[in-house]
């Protein structure tokens, strides 16, 4: 079994930030990372850490957030000009035997597009321990 299978694309869905981030340049585009709904694309790229890879996938948001999936979510609230997210939630492994805690920050930075900078660190009885700092892209499709 490999450690990348147990890693769960929920980072958006349980999130809180800081402020002073700017708002995107984008006729029309005003921040709402608290209601997105829809199909994104996600690619991780993993920036340091010992969990390895982890494969692109495909998330349907529902815009309501918090805990899913037997998720529990430490941190959740949106940033006052709706553009970033900070999050801390554990998951379970996808087995059941295990869990998965994620913690960072995921910004909007266009209708189509955001970015997140999390670490993640999985505690699995037969995989050990791992952890790894990951930056993904969210692209809407």
């Amino acid at each position: 079994m490999n450690k990348n299978t147990y890693l769960l694309a929920l980072a958006l869905l349980g999130c809180d930030p800081d402020a002073s981030e700017t708002q995107p340049e984008e006729p029309g585009f005003a921040c709402a990372i608290d209601a997105l709904t829809g199909t994104w694309r996600v690619t991780y790229s993993e920036q340091d850490g010992d969990c390895g890879p982890v494969a692109s996938e495909t998330v349907s948001l529902g815009g309501t957030g918090g805990d899913a999936g037997g998720c529990k979510t430490t941190k959740a609230a949106v940033s006052a000009d709706r553009c970033s997210r900070e999050f801390d939630f554990t998951c379970p492994t996808t087995d059941g035997e295990g869990s998965q805690r994620w913690t960072g920050i995921t910004r909007q930075v266009s209708a189509r597009r955001l970015e997140s900078d999390a670490t993640a660190q999985l505690q699995h009885p037969e995989l050990g321990v791992c952890r790894s700092t990951y930056t993904m892209v969210w692209t809407r499709l």
